[in-house]
């Protein structure tokens, strides 16, 4: 375990202390940020290994700045679905593009945090755009209304960006 979650472990367990049953909680803070970390780790691991960029292809210090944020949002509680979207950000970029890190860390603030839902809509949107070319990304085109609800016609106001 790094030396964040041992400290907050520490800090924990000193200020429940005076509390019944206090030396636990800290016991239990430490137990669970262990837990964390290595549910992050094999996340961060399989992604690796799942990279289509060799690992000497990548810049050292961005990796750095990288891989310590996505440390800090399991350490922060980000759910697992979160930590894989974040890996394979940073191991295979977005669309085949590599990500620089400081584009990382910005994208990882938001990612860490979304709902399942979110996330859902998320995954949906990265469907539609590698299924068709930008160029036929027109609003007014139905592209994204035929794909999201594929029983929709045009017909049917509901679906209908315009109508």
């Amino acid at each position: 375990m790094s030396a964040g979650p041992k400290l907050m472990a520490a800090v924990i367990g000193e200020v429940a202390s005076a509390l019944p049953g206090g030396c636990i909680l800290g016991t239990l803070v430490e137990k669970m940020m262990e837990a964390r970390e290595e549910a992050a780790s094999e996340i961060l691991v399989e992604e690796i290994r799942r990279g289509k960029r060799p690992i000497d292809e990548v810049d050292p210090d961005e990796m750095v700045a990288k891989v310590y944020r996505y440390s800090r949002a399991a350490q922060e509680g980000a759910a697992r679905r979160n930590l894989r979207m974040l890996a394979r950000v940073l191991t295979h970029g977005t669309f085949e593009q590599p990500t620089p890190a400081a584009q990382f860390l910005s994208d990882a603030d938001i990612l860490a945090g979304l709902r399942h839902e979110e996330c859902v809509l998320l995954g949906l949107w990265a469907k539609v755009r590698a299924e068709y070319p930008q160029e036929e990304w027109d609003i007014n085109s139905g592209v994204i209304y035929s794909t999201c609800r594929p029983d929709c016609s045009k017909s049917v106001r509901s679906c209908s960006p315009t109508g």
